[in-house]
């Protein structure tokens, strides 16, 4: 009796080793059993971030539990943990759009929800740049009550905001859990080691206070989606017109005054939302997108006295709206004809699906 009580112990013993085996590595994908087997370069082919960034990260204490293990802490070399990779059905339905269209679908991938990612390997590289836009706003865990931290005091730079990774390399961060939320940072500016983040497919640094974007903003090569609204932006950087693959971009309510003409290097941009600036310039060129399906510029607003009505200053659209594929206009709430504004409706050519805002606009009460 004893031996076969033993001998089922070992059985159930061997099936649960079995079971939390497959679970970490599903079947067709081996224990990684070193740096190289877990995709980790022997060599780093470039360093980003600052040398600062690069040295904290080698000397930073990780919790235990955790189950962190650094297997190099020269830049461009990975941080390993011991977990199992989630699946791309488990991303929020805004960020696997996002990056469903681009995306490797046997990816490994990861997020920071819940404090833990779900395991692989973080590069170096990219952590070392979170790590400065962490210090140039001088952000701790204190500066959300509402993201992803695990409440130790330290605000590590896997958790900044909302983050997915893909094969080790950072694809996606937000400032908040969706485009239409935010986790509260108040991040005051960019540093310019934000160009190394060479994988980044979406960027969404909304409802902050960004005042200006760094030159290097433009080296996101890989850049789809960028989400800009609700900061202070008084104006972009003429280097924004690298952004070759960029198909989304938002910028609404912030302090924009013009458009500039680099916006329409962004030859695969689709849709573009600036409303909610006091616009009162859109350079030539700066519209000539051949792919914008969705345009948005309403209430380009100005200062008002008490008592006046809130209408924007944008005078003109520019002709070559005309030649754009647009299903999607809204330019309500501005002067497209007062004073001395020229119609707008001769761009529409009835071809827009849906067109809001070119009917009268009330200029009588426009001082």
């Amino acid at each position: 009796m004893l031996g076969s009580r033993g001998t089922g112990v070992r059985l159930a013993i061997a099936a649960a080793a079995l079971l939390i085996g497959t679970a970490l590595f599903p079947p067709g994908e081996d224990a990684p059993r070193d740096a190289a087997d877990a995709g980790v370069p022997s060599t780093p082919e470039f360093t980003s971030g600052s040398p600062e960034a690069s040295e904290r990260l080698a000397t930073a204490e990780t919790p235990a539990s955790r189950a962190i293990l650094v297997s190099s802490q020269a830049p461009g070399e990975a941080i390993r943990r011991s977990a199992a990779p989630s699946a791309v059905s488990a991303l929020p339905t805004w960020a696997r759009e996002a990056l469903g269209a681009d995306g490797d679908p046997a990816a490994r991938v990861l997020m920071n929800r819940n404090s833990v990612l779900a395991g692989g390997e973080l590069d170096a590289r990219d952590l070392a740049v979170l790590m400065d836009i962490i210090a140039a706003s001088g952000l701790s865990e204190s500066s959300s009550p509402f993201d992803y931290d695990d409440g130790n005091g330290i605000l590590e730079p896997w958790e900044l905001g909302f983050q997915v990774w893909e094969n080790g390399r950072l694809v996606l961060l937000a400032t908040g859990p969706s485009p239409h939320f935010s986790f509260g940072y108040q991040l005051l500016g960019l540093p310019d080691s934000i160009g190394g983040l060479s994988g980044v497919r979406v960027l969404a640094l909304h409802g902050s206070e960004l005042e200006q974007l760094p030159g290097a903003i433009g080296s996101l090569e890989a850049l789809r989606e960028l989400r800009l609204h609700d900061n202070r932006l008084s104006e972009l950087p003429r280097s924004i017109g690298g952004l070759g693959l960029l198909r989304i971009l938002h910028l609404s309510g912030n302090g924009l005054s013009f458009l500039p003409a680099e916006l329409g290097f962004l030859d695969r941009l689709e849709i573009l939302n600036a409303s909610d600036n006091p616009l009162t310039l859109i350079e030539d060129g700066a519209l000539g997108l051949g792919h914008l399906r969705v345009l948005r510029l309403e209430r380009t607003r100005r200062s008002q006295r008490p008592g006046t009505p809130t209408w924007g200053q944008l005078r003109e659209l520019p002709d070559e709206l005309a030649s754009l594929p647009l299903e999607d206009l809204r330019v309500g709430g501005n002067l497209l004809y007062c004073a001395g504004g020229k119609p707008a409706w001769h761009l529409t050519n009835g071809s827009i699906a849906s067109v809001v805002g070119l009917g009268a606009q009330r200029c009588g009460s426009i001082r």
